[in-house]
């Protein structure tokens, strides 16, 4: 970092001959006068100059002509130019650069440095008195004064202190004696210790001649270390200021802030995150949509390029940032090297009250004065300020405007959403302004519910071509009438598929008959291809009988049920009950022999009578009962007690219920059931009755089921016949299985019913097999939703694929405009009134937020003048009472950076924002971050190397310029370039602006409000900023038949690099001009010397006519005309032929890097006219090898200036690139309104009638789309619009798409009307 440092201070420091304030070895006939040379040409020693000008008088030079005296007029020449030199560096810059130089130094510094400069400078004026004579006129606006550059040299090159007691000292308080004065000179310079030897010649009152050396003759004498004075005197301009940014690089080499190059860029304080809501912005000019965009960026804590293309508002913008930071507590500092763009910020700020606020500083000791004066007055104005505020309704004006701002917050959030959610795609794939001009109410359509959501802009496409391959196919394939609309899929279907399926076809009704009688024989009933999945579903049926049958015992069983012998429900209910007998324990049994029975009944009763009978217990004991008893209960192992008979009656009751079941069994079915059976085989015998009543109960089933009549139930081999019908079926399930496989059931009941429905298939299929084929395989690809949305499609009957499609087309984009709309309700505010409410709200609103701020800003800075003051125990301001002591003192006043060192926190409370050169900030400011933003000017025109140090005093910096205009140069100073600076990129950058852009983020302001004519800025527009400005003309304007360039073409000659002809043609224009009342007038010319003839024949004019050229007539070069704006401007090529008729294809700075630029900025200074002058044609210019652009730019121009002289202008309308290809709601607006035609640039349709331009028809297409923001679409056009008196109406997709016939009506009637009204 720091070597790069170092380059650019060595570019700062020149010692060749160029850097006249450090070593000036021969002298410049247009910047320097050697004074000596006035030696008695008016009748008086030169040296008489030096005494008057010591005196403090003024001092006559040499009469301003003189016939009689021929010294005189090269010397008058030479003073004519001097001043025209010291003028325009005044107005370029702002600074008094017109110097005496007397006595010069010459030697060497200690290291070997040469040097040959003045030591003192005398400021001057020149001009003509009223005798006609050349004067000089000390300046009084600053003193004379050291040569600062040597003084900051000597330390620098010999190592000493720096002698500041020189820097400061005004010379006119020495002796006034030209002897004393000189003896006090040296003196002083003796106490500072600044060696310079002074012999007898420097105290002699004798000017020497100033002779001019090559370098190496001058030093060939020289010795290191050694300095004396010469008594030379040279009347000059002597740039000063680059010594101050030299002692910044020499304090920033010995910091370490910066170790990068991204350091000089700090990062600023927090800003706002995000956009700032109104109310956060205080700007009190008008500003643009692209203006806006950039504050917004600068107000979120960017430091950023501004890149401000001609007339569109860079100073606007710079004031707008300078109210707002400002308005905010922030410090403020605008930097330029124009005098002219530092001059037109701070006028503006005056327009609006803020000038008192705003201290502007060119010269540091021409404006010193006016600097200590604004700020006495500051402080003389507090109390007034605070009255001023006391007085206001601060109150009432802040609501008011916080009120406005939100009022703004809230139009530009509903606009913003309306136009985010108009060109959103990210839902569907389609913006909702496509589908507006894609679908319509008007055309059918269907609703396609849930399904449309499948579908959007990425899916459809590959869908499209399918679906319209699809219903081509399926208007004959699935068509009513044709024989094969019912079938099966035949996708991956090849030849032997087609031939398997003929097959099937041809055999199929036979095979179907002989099975069909097979089944119906067997089963009892007619079988048919309809009831087939009955017996189908009744074969696992079929197959259980067959397994019951095949058991054991089951068939005698069934039979008299078959025969009815046996009621089935009763069977089965005694069947169960007599199993339940058998499951439990203890089981029925036969132990006791039937003819015992009534034995043990009595003996049971014997033993329960005799209980509780003594007697009767008697003789139980002794009795037969008590024996039978006995025996019995021990057969089943119980006791001969209350339990073992309790025991035994319950086994005789279990005994008595399965007799009882088994008898009726027996009888019902001719069963032989035993008692005497063990539970086993009991069992065994009881399952087979229930697998008997089971069978029983499906072949009634399969009778009810028409699948097994009950006639056949009594067959003798019932289980075969049943097995047979079972074959019978699954033989018939397998033939039907391959039956359907190639055909559908319908078609195979058409064969049954239709004998010749066969010969009709097999024809067809021969004839559409493969079209069948590539139907049902696009059919298997579609997905549900595309087969669910086909189908629908099919069923609205359409008569065409095409007409399918847009149907589908229409219901789809209908669909979606449904659910977007229903997300986004904005979209619905073009078909009401809010559209229209909230553009004239915003409009006004805006309006009053501009008026409000102002006042809040004036406000505001009144109160920070006095929000921080201090008293003391009287009550009596100790706040700005030494300050106040400084700048009202009429002597010895401090210097700027002196005062601003001391006071800086309260100059900066009463003047925020300052104003200044590069070289006036380094010699006024500290080198410290005293702002919180640093604004360039013109930084395309400022070297890198003078803007940095200026950089480092602010927190953020904005870097505004135009890379398409004029590059750094300096005609007057000299710029060191060193080798190898190339390997570097920051060191490549020429200007600070290019710097700039390597670091920062950029910005471009796009409308252009200089031209009132297209035509004047259509040419830069297209070749330097790739039409992205903006201008919308007066209508009148635009209908002018004059043309706004006009091309005069001269019979010129060049001589000397200079065309008579053409300059004598632009003075008669010039006095005509002036004659009809036209004084705004600049002339360009194309070179030096051709300025300096048009000058001279402007003054020798002038002069023989007794007349003053109003001072709004400038005459300059291509290479100072940037920044300046007239109303016309004629441009005077200059180059033609010579006396021999050859024309030299040189072109000067055209023709050097960056020469277009130059002539980019010649061709856009003008509001009203340009008018070129020249000796050639386009066509003359043989420029095709050229190294650089500028000559064949400069052909372009010529032909473009020829064509519009010539009324051959047209307008050409802009189109942007949309997010993707829509229909265009011009182009259709044009088909129906033929009076519409796309011709302007900043409107979408111009109403066009009888070849002039009655109105504008604005859209929502791609203007409205590329616009910057919604306030540029619904503010700043509108409002253009209106100033410049254009008819407009708006027209918004959606309005077209709920009533097209209502718009064109409009449009065509009352739209019309209203246009040309």
């Amino acid at each position: 970092m720091k070597s790069i440092l170092k380059s650019y201070r060595h570019r700062l420091v020149n010692l060749s001959t160029g850097n006249r304030a450090l070593l000036l070895l021969r002298l410049s006939r247009e910047l320097h006068l050697d004074v000596e040379k006035l030696d008695f040409i008016n009748n008086k020693p030169a040296f008489s100059v030096l005494e008057k000008l010591i005196a403090g008088k003024k001092a006559v030079l040499a009469p301003f002509a003189d016939s009689r005296y021929a010294p005189v007029t090269p010397i008058s020449k030479q003073l004519r130019y001097i001043r025209r030199k010291s003028d325009l560096v005044f107005e370029e810059r702002g600074t008094q650069e017109l110097y005496l130089g007397w006595p010069f130094v010459h030697g060497k510094f200690s290291d070997g440095t040469t040097v040959r400069c003045p030591l003192l400078f005398f400021p001057v004026k020149l001009q003509v008195n009223a005798a006609q004579e050349w004067e000089l006129m000390p300046d009084e606006a600053q003193p004379p004064q050291f040569n600062q550059s040597f003084v900051l040299a000597y330390a620098h090159y010999t190592g000493t202190p720096l002698a500041e007691p020189l820097l400061e000292l005004d010379l006119s308080t020495l002796p006034a004696h030209p002897l004393e004065f000189r003896t006090q000179v040296y003196e002083l310079l003796k106490e500072q210790q600044l060696v310079v030897h002074a012999g007898r010649e420097f105290f002699r009152d004798k000017l020497k001649p100033f002779r001019d050396y090559k370098k190496a003759d001058y030093e060939a004498d020289l010795k290191p270390g050694q300095l004396y004075l010469e008594q030379e005197a040279v009347l000059g301009l002597y740039p000063q200021a680059t010594s101050f940014l030299m002692a910044d690089y020499d304090e920033l080499l010995e910091q370490d802030e910066l170790r990068e190059m991204e350091d000089l860029f700090a990062a600023a304080e927090a800003g706002i995150s995000q956009m700032a809501q109104a109310q956060h912005t205080f700007t009190a000019f008008a500003m643009d949509a692209s203006q806006e965009a950039a504050l917004q960026q600068v107000k979120q804590g960017r430091s950023m390029v501004v890149q401000g293309p001609p007339g569109t508002g860079k100073s606007q913008l710079i004031c707008n940032l300078v109210s707002d930071f400002t308005a905010r507590g922030k410090r403020v500092l605008v930097v330029s090297q124009k005098r002219a763009a530092l001059d037109v910020v701070h006028q503006r700020l005056s327009s609006k009250g803020l000038g008192a606020f705003a201290a502007l500083v060119h010269d540091i000791n021409a404006d010193r004065k006016s600097i200590y004066q604004q700020l006495l007055l500051q402080i003389e104005q507090l109390d007034a300020y605070k009255k001023q505020n006391l007085a206001l309704n601060s109150i009432y004006t802040d609501r008011t405007f916080l009120e406005v701002s939100r009022g703004i917050n809230m139009c530009l959030q509903k606009l913003e959403n309306f136009r985010f959610a108009l060109f959103d795609s990210s839902r569907c794939g389609w913006t909702p302004k496509e589908l507006y001009l894609r679908s319509s109410l008007q055309r059918p359509y269907v609703a396609l519910l849930a399904t449309f959501k499948h579908f959007t802009a990425q899916t459809v496409a590959d869908f499209l071509p399918r679906l319209r391959t699809y219903l081509q196919q399926a208007l004959v394939l699935d068509h009513a009438d044709f024989v094969w609309k019912e079938r099966h899929c035949m996708q991956g279907f090849g030849w032997p598929q087609r031939q398997e399926q003929e097959e099937v076809i041809r055999e199929f009704r036979e095979q179907y008959q002989q099975l069909q009688q097979g089944i119906s024989d067997l089963s009892g009933y007619a079988f048919t291809l309809e009831n087939q999945e009955r017996y189908s579903y009744a074969l696992p049926t079929l197959e259980a009988l067959q397994t019951l049958l095949e058991q054991e015992g089951v068939q005698e069983v069934l039979q008299p049920l078959l025969r009815k012998q046996a009621k089935a429900a009763e069977l089965k209910q005694q069947a169960r009950q007599l199993k339940e007998l058998y499951l439990v324990c203890p089981t029925p049994d036969a132990a006791i022999p039937v003819e015992q029975l009534t034995l043990v009944r009595s003996a049971i009763t014997a033993f329960e009578q005799q209980r509780g009978d003594y007697i009767k217990g008697l003789g139980w004991y002794f009795s037969q009962h008590k024996k039978v008893l006995k025996e019995t209960l021990g057969k089943y192992k119980l006791e001969l007690t209350e339990a073992g008979v309790g025991a035994l009656q319950r086994r005789l009751q279990l005994r008595e219920q399965a007799m009882e079941l088994i008898k009726t069994i027996n009888k019902s079915i001719g069963h032989t059931l035993r008692l005497e059976d063990n539970p086993t085989p009991m069992l065994r015998k009881l399952e087979a009755v229930e697998q008997a009543l089971l069978a029983h109960k499906l072949l009634k089933q399969l009778h009810r089921e028409k699948v097994f009549h009950e006639k056949l139930h009594l067959e003798p081999k019932l289980s075969e016949h049943l097995q047979a019908l079972s074959q019978a079926v699954l033989l018939f399930d397998g033939r039907y299985s391959q039956w359907e496989k190639w055909l559908p059931k319908s078609q195979l009941e058409q064969l049954i019913i239709n004998e010749a429905h066969g010969a009709k298939l097999l024809e067809t299929l021969r004839q559409q097999f493969e079209p069948m084929v590539a139907h049902d395989t696009l059919q298997a690809s579609f997905t549900k939703a595309e087969l669910e949305v086909a189908r629908q499609l099919l069923q609205e009957g359409i008569g065409s694929a095409q007409e399918g499609e847009q149907l589908f087309l229409n219901s789809l984009y209908l669909a979606w405009l449904q659910e977007l709309e229903a997300q986004s309700p904005e979209l619905r505010m073009p078909d009401s009134s809010e559209m229209d409410r909230l553009e004239t709200e915003l409009q006004q609103l805006l309006g009053q937020k501009q008026e409000l701020s102002q006042e809040i800003v004036l406000s505001r800075l009144r109160e920070q003048t006095y929000r921080y003051m201090e008293f003391n125990r009287l009550g009596n301001a100790v706040t700005y009472r030494r300050l106040h002591a400084q700048v009202s003192k009429k002597r010895s006043l401090y210097p700027i950076r002196k005062l601003f060192a001391l006071f800086r926190e309260e100059i900066l409370n009463l003047a925020p924002c300052w104003l200044a050169s590069p070289e006036t900030v380094s010699a006024v400011l500290p080198l410290e971050r005293c702002f919180d933003l640093v604004i360039f000017d013109e930084a395309s025109q400022c070297f890198a190397e003078s803007g940095i140090p200026a950089m480092l005093r602010g927190k953020q910096v904005v870097v505004a310029g135009d890379e398409q205009q004029l590059r750094p140069s300096d005609l007057y100073r000299a710029r060191w370039s060193g080798t190898g600076d190339e390997e570097v990129e920051e060191l490549s950058a020429e200007s600070l602006l290019q710097l700039c852009s390597l670091y920062l983020p950029q910005a471009m302001l796009t409308q252009h409000y200089r031209s009132r004519y297209p035509e004047l800025i259509d040419f830069s527009n297209r070749y330097f900023y790739r039409n992205r400005l903006e201008l919308i003309p007066e209508l009148h304007a635009a209908n002018a038949r004059q043309p706004a360039i006009q091309f005069i073409k001269v019979q010129g000659l060049w001589q000397d690099n200079t065309n008579l002809p053409e300059a004598e043609k632009v003075l008669e224009l010039l006095f005509q001009m002036l004659q009809a009342g036209q004084e705004e007038v600049g002339v360009i010319t194309f070179n030096y010397s051709q300025q300096m003839l048009v000058q001279d024949l402007l003054e020798e004019r002038a002069q023989e006519l007794g007349i003053a050229v109003p001072p709004t007539v400038l005459v300059k070069n291509i290479e100072n005309m940037q920044g300046d704006e007239k109303e016309v401007i004629m441009l005077s090529v200059g180059y033609a032929p010579d006396a021999k008729g050859k024309m030299a294809m040189q072109f000067g700075s055209l023709n050097q890097a960056g020469g277009e630029n130059r002539l980019n900025v010649a061709i856009t200074r003008a509001k009203q006219q340009v008018i070129v002058v020249s000796s050639i044609r386009a066509e003359q210019l043989q420029v095709e090898n050229t190294l650089h652009p500028g000559p064949k730019l400069l052909r372009e121009y010529l032909h473009y200036a020829q064509q519009v002289s010539r009324r051959y202008f047209e307008y050409k309308p802009r189109q942007e690139l949309m997010p993707s290809q829509v229909p265009l709601l011009k182009e259709l607006l044009m088909q129906e309104v033929p009076q519409l035609q796309t011709e302007l640039p900043f409107a979408d349709l111009t109403l066009v009638q009888a070849g002039a331009y009655r109105g504008v028809v604005l859209t929502d297409d791609d203007l409205y789309y590329s616009q910057l923001s919604v306030r540029h679409a619904h503010a700043d056009v509108p409002r253009l619009l209106q100033q410049r008196q254009w008819p407009y109406k708006r027209v918004y997709s959606r309005q077209y798409w709920a009533d097209r016939e209502k718009i064109v009506r409009e449009l065509v009637s009352l739209g019309v009307r209203e246009l040309e009204s």
